[in-house]
């Protein structure tokens, strides 16, 4: 394949899952040869992480989609897509998802890609559905559900569909045997105690409150071998560490580890004898999730976003459900047979999302769109 000129349109905020897998497969992009120009929002976390990563991010008002600012930043973009002459611009949100659509009626020399990360819901109105099957050259969803919606919603030619989960940067999550000993010594792990850990920011969404009445049950079930400990990784964001403690004090735990935001991730993960996503919104990209098993920790999750692309259907538990989680946490914790083959599931998971993997499909996707562009 000939190296390619991409152009990623990493419009987004905060340095969430989508940000990551945007900036994650620049990375990978630049890695293999093909030159890459990360387009994003001036002054904002995944602007700050482009730059930490060394892609060199161009900034543009992207989102100030104000019709008097419109005509503007549409100059800018047909400015900048002269000078770069992108073979791939690849929006990875939705705002200014319109103004790429139009320069590609205008401009036959790139090729389109809407890479969609994100379970909601997309608008179904006339505007969109010529975006999504007719504009767009390729279009790509980070799970299989939401290429369903996708397929679903715009009917957007098969050949132009593809599924890409995000692979995971193994070169920084491993096992970690030394990471391992330190985070059990500073959480008070003993060696008798099975840590359950889960791994994201404080937030009502990524379901703290549905682990904890589970493991709630299993202390009020198991009271005389109970020797579970919770590690909640991660900083507040929507909760605080005293409203997990307190959670933890309804339901009868005592008191948890809660982190905060931590130096070393990996180290606090290998502390884990197994992690749980209990999400009960989005995890369409599921970046955490991708983190623990690159460490070799085995993951039980609910059945949301990209998770049955993941593992098998067995080691998920119904959506906000507590008493199939709490089953399925008790199963693993006193049978170690069970966590043994949940830990071979995570492995050949990881197999499939590794790095090359990630990239491969993405490549796939792209000599798509250039094809469709060629044929008009």
């Amino acid at each position: 394949m000939r190296p390619l000129r991409c152009l990623q349109v990493v419009n987004v905020r905060w340095f969430n899952a989508t940000a990551w897998y945007a900036l994650f497969l620049s990375r990978l992009l630049k890695e293999a040869g093909h030159e890459t120009l990360v387009l994003g929002l001036p002054d904002t976390d995944s602007f700050r992480q482009a730059e930490t990563w060394g892609l060199a991010p161009l900034a543009l008002p992207l989102n100030e989609l104000k019709p008097g600012r419109l005509p503007a930043l549409a100059r800018s973009l047909r400015r900048l897509t002269r000078e770069f002459k992108p073979d791939i611009v690849n929006c990875h949100r939705g705002e200014g998802f319109f103004l790429w659509g139009l320069l590609r009626c205008l401009d036959k020399n790139f090729a389109l890609v809407r890479t969609r990360g994100d379970q909601r819901l997309p608008r179904v109105n006339m505007i969109n559905r010529l975006l999504y099957a007719k504009a767009a050259d390729a279009l790509i969803a980070t799970n299989s559900a939401a290429a369903d919606l996708l397929l679903e919603c715009f009917r957007p030619a098969q050949e132009k569909l593809f599924t890409v989960p995000g692979g995971v940067d193994t070169g920084i999550f491993y096992p970690d045997q030394t990471g391992r000993v330190l985070a059990r010594a500073a959480a008070r792990c003993g060696p008798g105690d099975f840590a359950v850990g889960i791994l994201g920011r404080l937030d009502p969404v990524k379901g703290h409150e549905i682990l904890i009445h589970a493991l709630g049950l299993l202390r009020a079930k198991h009271k005389e071998r109970y020797n579970l400990r919770l590690i909640c990784i991660g900083a507040p964001s929507g909760l605080e560490l005293e409203d997990i403690a307190a959670l933890c004090r309804e339901s009868g735990l005592g008191q948890a580890v809660v982190t905060g935001r931590v130096d070393n991730v990996r180290h606090w993960i290998n502390a884990l004898d197994l992690g749980v996503l209990s999400s009960v919104s989005s995890e369409a990209i599921a970046r955490a999730a991708l983190e623990i098993l690159a460490c070799d920790v085995p993951l039980l999750s609910s059945d949301i976003g990209v998770m049955p692309d993941i593992l098998p259907i067995e080691f998920l538990t119904p959506l906000a459900d507590i008493e199939a989680l709490a089953a399925a946490l008790e199963n693993l914790w006193l049978y170690p047979e069970k966590l043994a083959a949940l830990r071979a599931a995570g492995r050949a998971a990881l197999e499939r999302l590794k790095p090359e993997n990630f990239l491969r499909g993405t490549l796939e996707a792209y000599q798509a769109a250039i094809a469709s562009k060629e044929r008009g």
